[in-house]
């Protein structure tokens, strides 16, 4: 049967392992002027790896490089102003994110806020795309799940008016990826199943989205595989560098996903569950997924079943059975728990419910009336 369908991608990759600072080198038309380094937490100051980019920066001929270091998980529009701000005190050329897929989300912002006069909360509330002149965004991921080193995506949060959503835009993909699977082996155990999870998960609602195609899919079920086979090896030994290589791979190709086909269901539902718990991306998915994959078998049984078979865990008998096999597999990687286990009340369900923004056609789930509150409520 023929598809039509368009396949894009806006940003130049460098993949590998111990390669960032060859990767920067050859960027260095990109870095010559001044530069905004982005990241989230302080890890990455204390090891070191900020002051080392730094002076990789500077031998490359940076004149100035200035750091901005954001608070965690779900990055503020209030952060990303005040990171904007700075990289106009310093005439930025360009932003580098690095860090996990919040530090790159506010170093795609950072870059918005940089040269637009328009509030941040404008573009998140009012679907405003990016402009054409953001500053260009360099991306590197020290996760392995989140795949924001190649989407058109800024997930931030605002609590002033308790939601969690995207900016989004074709100018705001990052110009180049240094996907370096090295800055990778420090992660500890729980966000490395949780990272893992996440782009199992763009994997999964990437093949099982209407707007899927040829290309989408041949990746989804590629990364379905080497997910199987490579978490539950990190789970054992998370020093296993071929592993960890592999998941960076898989990570990077479900950004690729992401950018052309986008996601289902349960990352829309995630966004208000983080906004109201301050609880990690994945954590919400896990809670989610055993309800929204049952739903899913009803309707689509065909796919459901290549999923499964993908990922090695064998193909469910019933929608129950889709459910408990899917609680079964995130027990192994020690990240099943429920809404309620992340300090969801039943009464707020409401509240989440009426807060699940954007579009989100792309699901078969979406035509049945109800189903976000029932999988809110399933997930409980």
């Amino acid at each position: 049967m023929a598809v039509d369908f368009t396949w894009e991608i806006k940003t130049r990759i460098h993949f590998g392992t111990n390669i960032y600072e060859d990767a920067l080198q050859k960027e260095r038309k990109l870095t010559k002027g001044s530069m905004l380094i982005v990241t989230t937490g302080h890890t990455l100051k204390e090891n070191g790896t900020i002051a080392r980019i730094e002076d990789i920066l500077r031998q490359n001929g940076t004149k100035n490089v200035a750091t901005y270091i954001g608070h965690g998980a779900n990055p503020e529009i209030t952060e990303a102003e005040a990171a904007g701000k700075i990289a106009r005190e310093i005439n930025a050329q360009a932003v580098l994110g690095i860090g996990g897929g919040s530090a790159m989300d506010l170093a795609k912002a950072a870059a918005i806020a940089a040269v637009s006069d328009v509030p941040l909360r404008d573009y998140l509330t009012k679907g405003i795309d990016a402009p054409e002149d953001t500053l260009p965004i360099i991306a590197m991921p020290t996760t392995a799940g989140t795949g924001s080193e190649l989407s058109k995506g800024a997930i931030m949060s605002d609590t002033e008016l308790g939601i969690k959503g995207g900016i989004r835009g074709e100018h705001v993909a990052p110009r180049v990826a240094i996907v370096d699977a090295a800055l990778t082996w420090t992660m500890p155990e729980r966000l490395t199943m949780e990272t893992g999870f996440d782009a199992f998960a763009h994997a999964a609602e990437s093949y099982m989205s209407l707007k899927a195609n040829p290309m989408s899919e041949m990746l989804s079920i590629k990364v379905i595989q080497l997910i199987g086979e490579n978490l539950p090896k990190l789970k054992q030994d998370l020093d296993n560098h071929d592993a960890r290589e592999r998941m960076s791979c898989a990570s990077m190709m479900m950004g690729m996903n992401l950018y052309n086909v986008g996601n289902c269901l349960p990352h829309r539902m995630q966004y208000p569950i983080g906004a109201l718990t301050h609880t990690s991306h994945a954590a919400g998915l896990a809670a989610l997924y055993q309800a929204w994959i049952g739903e899913e078998y009803k309707i689509c049984s065909e796919r459901v079943n290549d999923i499964y078979e993908a990922l090695g865990i064998g193909k469910p008998q019933s929608a129950d059975d889709a459910r408990e096999k899917m609680k079964a597999w995130l027990k192994t990687l020690g990240i099943a728990n429920t809404l309620e286990d992340l300090g969801v009340k039943a009464d707020e369900i409401d509240g989440l419910v009426s807060k699940v923004t954007g579009n989100i056609a792309s699901d078969r789930l979406a035509r049945q009336d109800g189903i976000i509150k029932r999988i809110y409520e399933e997930s409980q």
